[in-house]
């Protein structure tokens, strides 16, 4: 039996590769398409796309809320398991038949598609194209449910280096097909072939892991289903105003800093996205984990848990974000060839914004792992309300600097909000989080980010602060581990299953 940490480990390790991977697919894929198919035919391709992805962004979301449901009812009731899996999946088939069918008569009538601006010739390929990928799924969406299922169970590193495979299998194959000379329909119709075909072998795998497990049929228990999925809403809701929040950035931005700049920005977060996917990768697995200790009220390894958050946060990570503070420009200049100017201190408030994430992710855990899905929602439309009011603000006045400041102060409310619904339920349900040790890591951050932001602004006389953020590092982590080692809470590498 894997321990904790040996699990989080794989499981980071996975999700990593999945992201490089996903990164070499998008840095190939271009090249090759456009070398065989003409750039309408692509645009027109990458439409579907989008399409394809609008429509599946309910089922999406509703799987994101059967994982939270299934890490919160957490290996120790079955049958409540059982009740969740059998009858979501029936859900989930009669909506995606639904959208199938609706994807028929929509796209029937073409006014979508006269409205995008599309030529006529294209029109049936569309459709064609939008029934196989939409098709190519069916398989696939039992696969996502029972693999998540299967989470609090400790499958998730297994589950999650197979799927993998899947990942990285499909694109290989769109890829070498055209080599063929396959247009649109071909490749959708290759599409929902191999994509059916590997669902369907680890489908009977996960069904192999699921019998083990004893997780029996026992009904559909449609009302109580279909209850769940009225309440995914909320999440959808929270996504999808996100979703205009991260979009709508931009737009917003064009009148007040030009296409330049707007280039600048969108080059600088792609940087800022790779890093929080990698942190991504980390804290889905720590979350499985650590809705297994809420789940069997497990405080030790509780504590632990978000201890060993907190001192990576301040020994690792902020450390690393220092001195990428003092590299970045160079590489970002060798990155755009030059062309693309860099700004030290949008990239700053940035990183600076990043850290405060990191900063409430512990609290952020509780309330995925408790799926607080009214919560969530509440604090989406707070956020994006608010980043959205700030961003006109500041972009006006601090140009694309400005984009940076609304990102942190947005970043801050988003804090005192995950802690506050996280410490109400903590504070009710369970223990709360040590107030002496949130606040030991607020000030470190508070410290650290105005050393961040110093070192921007002085670019080229960076040697002083670089001895005075190693002293006051070295002094931050003696004087941490005096406190921790009195609780004696540093054993979390000895952590057992």
């Amino acid at each position: 039996n894997m321990s904790s940490l040996k699990r989080i480990v794989s499981g980071t390790i996975s999700g990593v590769v999945r992201n490089f991977l996903n990164l070499i697919i998008i840095i190939i894929s271009l090249p090759v398409y456009l070398s065989f198919w003409k750039v309408e035919l692509y645009g027109i391709w990458v439409l579907i796309f989008s399409i394809v992805g609008l429509i599946k962004l309910p089922i999406f979301t509703y799987q994101e809320y059967l994982q939270n449901e299934f890490l919160k009812i957490g290996q120790l009731n079955r049958s409540e398991v059982s009740k969740l899996v059998f009858g979501s999946i029936f859900i989930t088939l009669i909506i995606l038949f639904f959208f199938l069918i609706l994807s028929l008569i929509v796209f029937e009538s073409l006014t979508i598609l006269k409205v995008l601006n599309v030529d006529q010739k294209y029109y049936e390929v569309i459709q064609i194209s939008i029934f196989f990928l939409l098709s190519s799924e069916i398989i696939a969406y039992i696969v996502g449910i029972l693999s998540r299922a299967l989470y609090p169970f400790n499958y998730y590193p297994r589950i999650h280096w197979l799927g993998l495979l899947i990942v990285i299998i499909v694109p290989i194959f769109q890829l070498i097909s055209l080599f063929y000379g396959f247009k649109l329909i071909e490749v959708s119709i290759l599409t929902f072939i191999t994509t059916n075909f590997l669902n369907f072998i680890f489908l009977i795998y996960l069904l192999k892991l699921i019998k083990k497990e004893n997780i029996k049929y026992k009904g559909l228990f449609i009302a109580k289903n279909i209850n769940h999925f009225q309440k995914s809403f909320y999440l959808l809701f929270g996504n999808f105003v996100t979703l205009i929040k991260n979009e709508g950035s931009r737009l917003i931005m064009i009148p007040f800093v030009g296409a330049i700049q707007l280039v600048a920005y969108a080059t600088m977060k792609t940087a800022n996205n790779m890093v929080k996917q990698l942190f991504n990768s980390f804290s889905n697995s720590l979350l499985i984990e650590f809705s297994g200790y809420i789940n069997k009220k497990n405080k030790e390894s509780f504590i632990k848990s978000y201890t060993f958050l907190n001192v990576m946060l301040g020994i690792l990570i902020i450390p690393i974000a220092f001195i990428m503070q003092i590299v970045i420009s160079d590489l970002f200049s060798i990155w755009t060839k030059d062309k693309i100017q860099f700004d030290n201190i949008l990239f700053a408030s940035m990183t600076i914004s990043f850290l405060i994430m990191i900063y409430y992710q512990p609290a952020y855990l509780i309330i995925k792992s408790r799926n607080m899905f009214i919560e969530e929602m509440k604090i989406s439309i707070i956020i994006s309300a608010i980043f959205i009011f700030v961003f006109i603000f500041f972009v006006e006045r601090y140009s694309i600097r400005g984009a940076g400041y609304a990102l942190i102060l947005t970043e801050m409310v988003a804090c005192f909000y995950f802690f506050y619904y996280s410490n109400k339920w903590l504070k009710q349900n369970f223990i709360q989080f040590s107030k002496k040790q949130q606040s030991y890591c607020f000030i470190d951050l508070l410290i650290s980010s105005l050393l961040i932001l110093l070192i921007a602004n002085n670019p080229t006389d960076y040697i002083k602060l670089i001895f005075f953020f190693l002293v006051y590092k070295i002094v931050y982590s003696l004087y941490l581990f005096k406190i921790l080692l009195k609780n004696i809470i540093l054993n979390f590498l000895n952590l057992t299953k």
